[in-house]
């Protein structure tokens, strides 16, 4: 089921930051012995954000939150994201165009749609490219929607794998500094019929952190130097504060101009 300013436990596609709230959810880490608990508390600005904690490596685990604000002046929030921790952790962004509510929902389903059945895959980017091509063709003929997707096959190496097709965009923060991760330029949206989807894979560090992150979250920053800032502020406090503090840097003070989605995600070494 495709849900609307939900933070279950289940992850979720979301895409309604109504009212001008803002909704952060995170993905469970996974233990062996023990059941899962939520912790939900008010945000700042009047949003609510979901921690969720789910332990499913020997060495490592992975969190994962994501925030996503609304374009000043709009009652619908044109991006969608998606959060799942089966049947392998991952996330994915969408900006959707034209009816794009329903564009960016359409994607993520389809999205979710793979993954399930071909989570196998995930470590191979020839079958990326291929789904890419897949969510093109299943959107031509109505609005159009970019994409950024990622999943990680097996926490304890780090690895992820991801693609991407339209102007969203990863970075990596981490002790080294911002690194972006889509250089090469991608043209043509989902449902473009003509979408150039790039693939990629990175290896993540222990708290190396992999931003996902739609044009209107990233466009604002003019320089690496205040995203590393924002998250560094943002990590004085908890993880989870990580993708508020980018769209709280990155809108304007009368609001952002366009709809603004971060997902954030880090790999943490178990003690």
């Amino acid at each position: 089921m495709v849900r609307r300013g939900d933070s279950s436990t289940g992850g979720a596609v979301l895409n309604a930051a109504e009212k001008g709230k803002s909704y952060n959810q995170g993905l469970w880490e996974r233990t062996r012995i023990s059941k899962p608990t939520i912790v939900l508390k008010q945000s700042l600005n009047g949003g609510f954000i979901a921690g969720q904690s789910l332990r499913f490596a020997l060495r490592h685990s992975m969190e994962c939150y994501c925030a996503t604000r609304i374009q000043a002046g709009h009652k619908v929030n044109e991006d969608a994201f998606l959060i799942e921790r089966e049947p392998i952790p991952h996330a994915a962004v969408f900006d959707g165009a034209g009816n794009a509510e329903q564009a960016a929902h359409r994607a993520a389903r389809f999205f979710r749609a793979i993954i399930k059945d071909q989570a196998p895959k995930v470590g191979d980017l020839k079958a990326w490219a291929g789904w890419v091509r897949l969510m093109d063709s299943q959107l031509m003929g109505g609005a159009q929607s970019t994409f950024v997707g990622v999943a990680v096959p097996d926490v304890d190496e780090g690895l992820v794998f991801g693609a991407y097709a339209g102007n969203s965009r990863v970075y990596i923060v981490g002790e080294d500094g911002v690194r972006l991760v889509t250089t090469e330029s991608s043209l043509g949206r989902l449902g473009s019929g003509h979408a150039q989807g790039r693939t990629f894979s990175v290896q993540l560090r222990p708290y190396d952190i992999l931003l996902l992150m739609s044009d209107g979250a990233w466009v604002p920053f003019g320089s690496s130097y205040l995203l590393r800032k924002a998250v560094t502020l943002a990590l004085a406090r908890h993880f989870s504060e990580v993708p508020q503090a980018i769209l709280d840097t990155a809108a304007p003070a009368d609001g952002p101009a366009d709809d603004m989605t971060v997902v954030a995600l880090r790999l943490r070494r178990l003690k």
